[in-house]
């Protein structure tokens, strides 16, 4: 057992360094209202404007991690709103399509057709 423990301990700072020394490919980063943040000689978007890296803003982390991190720090409120967004994709031709769903076209008839006093 106790020979065993070093080749552990050896084992384990090999992964961990293999897994800090990693090299990420720059994507290409662009924004036109917030600033780009240069860390480690990589750029990011600082989407909430903190000057500061967080993990949802870092590309390289895994988008599980990224999406747990941006869902820890919204309210529920927040959470509950994404709820409420229509379906929207843009064609190839960059026109706006709002793909709703049958319940949601009948819902905006009812709703034109109302009559306020």
């Amino acid at each position: 057992m106790k020979k065993l423990v070093p080749i552990l301990i050896a084992a384990a700072a090999g992964l961990f360094s293999v897994q800090c020394s990693q090299d990420f490919e720059q994507p290409q980063v662009e924004a036109r209202k917030v600033e780009i943040i240069l860390e480690e000689d990589y750029e990011f978007r600082d989407l909430n404007k903190n000057e500061m890296l967080d993990p949802y803003e870092d590309w390289r982390l895994p988008v599980e991690d990224r999406i747990n991190n941006l869902v820890g720090l919204m309210t529920l409120e927040e959470k509950v709103g994404l709820i409420f967004h229509p379906n929207i994709s843009a064609t190839a031709d960059g026109k706006v399509k709002y793909d709703f769903t049958e319940e949601e076209k009948a819902a905006m008839e009812a709703a034109s057709n109302e009559q306020y006093s």
